[in-house]
Formats: structure tokens, C-alpha cells, sequence
């Protein structure tokens, strides 16, 4: 008897009203400070990561936090690319670094990190092949785990989820995204700020290792129904990668702003590249899952400023305070605006965003 998959009627019993706010139940945590960019938070808000620079600084450590229901959906992900890039081992055709986890055989010893009792790296592991599309162990010949392609240029850090090597010696670059069905089959999952991550990966896996990168496709795999996957591929010619790099330039020269004016306190330059000038191109083209803090004020140089400087100062004077209890002080007149929403210019209702365009 198949199991019915349709929602069920929510009672309001005391086990539902626990399991639901379990769901919403955050997660602090602490973490060593973010000192390189990442291509995965292309593109970036130098006011945004500038409160963040400033405020891991006062602290010496950086903060994070995540609810339940946040946790689960990350942890799904994580495992599907996993099992993923593991069984693409199987195809010949996968290139990256590979790892012996077979547990009596010296290469999986050897490529195993030690971590002092304050959990200081005193020995990093060894990967059994690296830049290799051959998956099995050369001492055991048993099946090994993949190792993502780990990528630094110009400050940046990224970790590559796929490259696959093609019969001519090119390379097919592949970035996989957790999605659903219903996203992804209805042609919602594809959003236009997602593919700056992988062309900037395409771009520094060419000029800096050498890799021959023909093309790069966005792979949107259901967590519900992995089956029903849906692709998005581009060609990676010249004029994709002329714009990959203006991509990479600015958004470096935007994190070497915030993060000077960490030091300098001087924020004038940090407000002059930030990624929207208005808050209706804000909520048409760069806003996505969480509503940015500074909506309220960023679009009045005067306030933002104002803003910025009575955030330094509560930063420094307040240590007990998280970064989210910094801004909430600071930014007390937020706007009403609901997230996952825009807005219609000149008239008074909201419509839902489609970021859809390939």
C-alpha cells in the first residue's frame, strides 16, 4: 500500500505546537573569523559584509546561527552532493581529488586529519589521488570518497563541486543545487545571481590551473525526487569569460573596501558600491531569501551613514551583543516590507518575485 503524500490536517496538540517550534529554534554558534571571499556569495553587499568584517574584528571570532528547520534543509543538501560527486566516480570521467576510507589500508591513515584536544589541525591528511579522474585506491583498489577541487585567486576561496573530464581533454564544469520538484520542474529554480558562482570557478579553473573549460551547467537536483533533475548549460567561450572576470574583479575590489574600512572607519567608499541604488531595483533583482537589514536606510546616503557610524560604536561599546543585536539596536525603523516579496512601483500591493530568466 503506497503511502499518501498528501498534507494531513494539523491538529493544535501539545506534541504539534513542540515539534513546530523546534522547527524555528536557533543555533548560535562560533567560528574562526572569514578573512577570503568566497565565489559563493557572489554577488556581495560591501555595507552587509562591512558590519560583518567589523564586528567579527571587535570580537576576534566570527558568529553564525541557524534554525532547525534551516539545519535539516543544509544537511540534506550537503549529503545529496555527496553521494552525488561519489558515484560520479563510477563514470571515469570525474576529475578531482580522491580519498582511501577503507579503514585497514595505510592510504586511508594517511589521509586522515590529527586535531590537538583545542582542535588545532596538528596534521593534515593527505589525499591518495589528486587531479585524477581514477576513483580506487592504488594500495586496496577499493572505491574511494571524492575531495572537491579546492580553488584560491586574487582572495579568493572557493571549493569546486564538479569538473568532468571529456573525451577531447576539455572540461565540463558542474555546480549542483539542492532544489524540489516543484521548483525545479516548473522552471523556478534557476535564479541569474547563481550562475556568477560557477563562472567565476569556470573562469579561475582556465587562467590560473590551466584547465581547458568548454562550458558549465547548473544541475537542480530534488531533494524530494532526485530523479527528476533539471540542467541549465552555458558555453564558456571568450565573451563569457571577459565578463567572468569583470565579475571576480568587482567583487573583490567590493570585499577589499569593506575590508579596509574596517581599519579606516571610513565607510563613504563602501556606500558607493553597493550592489543597488534604489529600493525597488533591491527588490526586483538582488533580494533573496532574508530581507536586508539596511532597506530602511540605505537609500539615504545621510541615514546609512548615520547608521553605519552608531554601529561601530555600539559594536566596540556593547561585547555582550551579538551582530544581529547590534543592528536590531541600530536599525530600529526597519521597513515593512515582507520577505520573499517585491514591489510594484506606483502602486500600493506586492506581487511575488519570479527571479526566473535563462
Amino acid at each position: 500500500m503506497s503511502r499518501n503524500l498528501e498534507p494531513v490536517f494539523r491538529s493544535t496538540s501539545q506534541v504539534d505546537r513542540l515539534v513546530d517550534a523546534a522547527l524555528d529554534v536557533e543555533r548560535h554558534s562560533k567560528g574562526p573569523k572569514k578573512k577570503k571571499l568566497s565565489p559563493s556569495m557572489f554577488p556581495i553587499c560591501p555595507i552587509k559584509w562591512f558590519t560583518y568584517l567589523f564586528h567579527q574584528e571587535t570580537r576576534g571570532y566570527t558568529e553564525s546561527k541557524a534554525t532547525a528547520l534551516l539545519n535539516i534543509f543544509a544537511d540534506a543538501g550537503k549529503a545529496q552532493h555527496k553521494h552525488i560527486q561519489d558515484a560520479l566516480g563510477h563514470s571515469g570521467m570525474m576529475h578531482g581529488n580522491w580519498v582511501c576510507v577503507n579503514p585497514e589500508c595505510e592510504c586511508a591513515k594517511a589521509a586522515k586529519s590529527i586535531y590537538d584536544a583545542s582542535g588545532k589541525r596538528t596534521k593534515k591528511g593527505k589525499a591518495t589521488r589528486t587531479r585524477s579522474e581514477n576513483n580506487l585506491c592504488p594500495k586496496c583498489g577499493s572505491i574511494m570518497d571524492y575531495k572537491e577541487l579546492l580553488i584560491l585567486y586574487k582572495g579568493l576561496k572557493g571549493y569546486v563541486d564538479a569538473v568532468i573530464k571529456n573525451p577531447d581533454g576539455t572540461y565540463s564544469l558542474v555546480d549542483l543545487k539542492s532544489t524540489t520538484v516543484d521548483k525545479a520542474t516548473n522552471d523556478r529554480a534557476f535564479v541569474a545571481y547563481q550562475r556568477l558562482q560557477i563562472a567565476a570557478y569556470a573562469y579561475v579553473l582556465k587562467r590560473r590551473y590551466g584547465y581547458d573549460i568548454i562550458d558549465y551547467t547548473l544541475v537542480y537536483v530534488p531533494r524530494d525526487n532526485p530523479k527528476k533533475f533539471v540542467s541549465v548549460k552555458f558555453p564558456f567561450d571568450a565573451k563569457e569569460a571577459k565578463k567572468a572576470k569583470r565579475l571576480i574583479d568587482g567583487e573583490v575590489a567590493k570585499w577589499s573596501a569593506a575590508k579596509k574600512a574596517v581599519t579606516t572607519g571610513d565607510v563613504f567608499k563602501i556606500e558607493s558600491l553597493k550592489p543597488c541604488k534604489t529600493e525597488d531595483q533591491y527588490w526586483s533583482e538582488v533580494h533573496t531569501y532574508t530581507q536586508c537589514p539596511f532597506t530602511g536606510c540605505c537609500f539615504s546616503s545621510a541615514q546609512l551613514h548615520s547608521k553605519l557610524k552608531q554601529f561601530m560604536q555600539l559594536s566596540k561599546a556593547s561585547p555582550h551583543l551579538s551582530l544581529d543585536g547590534v543592528l536590531s539596536e541600530v536599525l530600529s525603523s526597519k521597513s515593512k516590507r515582507q520577505t520573499g516579496l517585491g514591489f510594484v512601483k506606483g502602486q500600493n500591493k506586492r506581487i511575488a518575485v519570479k527571479n526566473v530568466s535563462i
